[in-house]
């Protein structure tokens, strides 16, 4: 008696184009967050420029795979491996967004812009909400965000 052998299932994430999917995707997200530039001032001064690399996206990478960002999401509702790299990729913008910022690479409506809308973070913030609060010592991280570039624009650092 034969032995029937089954047909593999021609899925297109299959477990290997999965791994590779999601090592791309990991791969796309992981570059350094600045690069630095060496200059020289009219009058002979060596200093160093710091660029805020391009901000890496879902749509992004989207791009790169010749699909829509919506089909990735689409993949992390159904196999836990896409959902488990896009969410590591989602940190890695986070950390990338919030450092740069904090070094004063963006002026801080283009920050803020960017947080809302690729972070879902939300700036109702109660008045006279302290940074620290609560038995944890918490960090509200928005508020010291918005004063850190609040008060970088105001000293002209972010017009460089």
């Amino acid at each position: 008696m034969a032995i029937k052998k089954s047909k593999p299932k021609k899925d297109f994430l299959n477990q290997k184009i999965m791994d590779k999917f999601c090592d791309d995707m990991l791969h796309y997200f992981d570059i350094e967050p600045y690069r630095e530039i060496e200059s020289e001032s009219a009058k002979g001064t060596k200093y160093t420029k710091f660029i805020a690399n391009r901000l890496p996206t879902i749509e992004g990478f989207a791009r790169t795979q010749g699909i829509s960002s919506d089909k990735i999401r689409s993949y992390a509702d159904k196999y836990p491996e896409v959902l488990e790299a896009m969410l590591r990729c989602y940190d890695m913008m986070y950390d990338m967004l919030l450092n740069n910022s904090l070094m004063g690479m963006y002026d801080s409506s283009s920050a803020v812009f960017a947080q809302k809308n690729l972070l879902k973070f939300s700036d109702k913030i109660k008045p006279n909400t302290p940074i620290v609060s609560g038995d944890n010592n918490n960090i509200n991280i928005g508020t010291v965000l918005m004063e850190v570039m609040k008060d970088n624009e105001s000293k002209g650092i972010l017009d460089r």
